[in-house]
């Protein structure tokens, strides 16, 4: 097979996010907490939420899409919650409409209230998605789903997981996933392909290091 190692590499800087975006990223997201927990405390009277990264950022596995705009997960955990019963606990309806009235004219685009969370648009092309929890103890997170109700999630312990899996196998794992969702993103409407997470779990399972980190050899199928 021959050697395409460096053209991978040359791709993996077109895709890959710099300083300036992931500074960008933090910056929205830490002014987003500020405004939320003051709307919680002066608006609503109700305990400051909790807050935690998840998904790609926290992976460091977040690709520059082709449409240009990126993402970041920041899970909302309702602190005021999760001591009381589940009967007990405000709709996922309701909790949304806190972050959608907590987030309006945060942007020049109003929220969108997706069914699994509140996303927050930049016109810098990114966005920020806003997933609702309560964590009661000793117990899984329930995510706020506006038409299924309170479900179970695992997003702490998925990120975890995946970065357990990098500092085992190494961090040719994640250009390999970075490569995978860039494969996915240019395929998008031509064929269905699994979602980003999904790609990344089968690449975490499957994953065979190349040394000296010959990225086309660990990607091939003929192992």
């Amino acid at each position: 097979m021959s050697n395409c190692h460096d053209l991978f590499i040359n791709f993996h800087k077109e895709i890959y996010l710099d300083s300036t975006q992931k500074e960008s990223l933090r910056t929205s997201r830490n002014e987003i907490r500020k405004k939320i927990k003051k709307y919680f405390m002066e608006e609503l009277g109700l305990a400051e939420p909790k807050f935690y990264g998840q998904g790609f950022y926290m992976m460091n596995t977040t690709v520059t899409p082709i449409d240009g705009e990126y993402e970041i997960d920041d899970g909302i955990y309702l602190e005021h919650l999760k001591d009381t019963d589940e009967k007990d606990w405000a709709t996922p309806v309701t909790v949304h409409n806190w972050i959608v009235k907590a987030m309006k004219e945060h942007t020049t685009t109003d929220p969108v209230d997706k069914n699994t969370c509140v996303r927050v648009i930049y016109k810098a092309n990114y966005h920020v998605d806003l997933p609702i929890y309560v964590k009661k103890t000793d117990a899984h997170p329930k995510l706020a789903h506006k038409t299924k109700g309170w479900i179970d999630s695992y997003p702490k312990e998925l990120t975890k997981w995946f970065n357990d899996e990098v500092k085992e196998k190494g961090n040719q794992l994640k250009r390999l996933v970075r490569f995978l969702k860039a494969w996915k993103d240019n395929k998008e409407g031509v064929v269905k392909l699994p979602s980003g997470m999904f790609l990344t779990i089968l690449a975490a399972n499957h994953f065979v290091a190349y040394y000296p980190d010959e990225d086309d050899a660990a990607l091939a199928f003929d192992r």
